[in-house]
């Protein structure tokens, strides 16, 4: 779809009433958007999207009968506008969106972060962006929904891998291998290479156990069976899995500090 001599062309999804009132005016405060209707629930706005052929859809995801995430899957296979997901997730599950390269706004939301996300629409829409990838969404909204309760939220890493975002259990990490402009995260049989600095990754998993040995390495304590004295103060450190890392110098007092805690 690309825009007409109108403008953007967008169709507004929400099943609150003052909600879609609020995203209206805003849009119509804009000269080049057009917005050809409304729609309260996931069933209207499959009908709209397929009888009006909007440009964009702003859409909000949690909604009774079909979800948004439900509508998306219906039209999986049509030419699909582009949408901008409404939601009252939290950060997260935003943390989740960014890494999937969807576009969001998370409600409440003011004029300026409105009018950031329209302007991507437009740039999408003008560029011919990339289709939705229905099942990618599906996978990411079920495993943000899944985790509702307990610390769960705080016991995962978000990553993206390759065009998937994943979900992983930080108990389940065993220890991660910095490559390059990479890391690689050992999770049970698993070894995933994500595009993330290790300073990063040490600072979302430090609070849960790990521990820095070397600028390359960092460890799950939880999986740590041995650590044995290498040379020169340094120590190797045997996992669960039967791999063996070796500490550096440059991280050799916290590593002494720790062995002396073990003891």
């Amino acid at each position: 779809m690309g825009t007409s001599d109108r403008g953007l062309k967008v169709l507004v999804v929400d099943d609150e009433p003052h909600a879609r009132q609020r995203v209206r005016a805003l849009l119509e405060a804009e000269a080049d958007v057009t917005v050809v209707g409304e729609a309260g629930d996931g069933l209207e706005a499959l009908e709209k999207i397929r009888a009006l052929k909007p440009d964009c859809v702003f859409l909000d995801i949690q909604m009774p009968e079909l979800s948004g995430l439900q509508l998306v899957e219906r039209l999986s296979g049509e030419a699909t506008p582009h949408v901008v997901f409404t939601t009252a997730y939290d950060e997260y599950a935003i943390e989740a969106f960014d890494l999937a390269a969807l576009d969001y706004l998370l409600k409440p939301f003011d004029r300026e972060r409105f009018r950031k996300a329209l302007e991507r629409a437009r740039d999408a829409v003008r560029s011919g962006g990339r289709a939705l990838d229905a099942a990618q969404l599906k996978e990411l909204i079920e495993q943000v929904r899944g985790g509702g309760k307990g610390d769960w939220r705080d016991k995962r890493l978000v990553v993206k891998v390759g065009t998937k975002v994943r979900f992983l259990n930080v108990d389940e990490i065993e220890f991660v291998l910095a490559e390059g402009d990479y890391v690689a995260v050992q999770a049970g049989k698993e070894s995933l290479l994500v595009r993330e600095r290790m300073r990063d990754v040490e600072g979302r998993l430090e609070k849960h156990g790990f521990f820095r040995i070397h600028r390359s390495a960092l460890i799950n304590l939880a999986w740590l069976r041995e650590m044995r004295p290498f040379r020169h103060g340094d120590y190797e450190f045997v996992m669960a899995s039967g791999k063996v890392l070796q500490s550096s110098p440059t991280y050799r007092e916290q590593v002494q500090a720790l062995a002396q805690a073990r003891t």
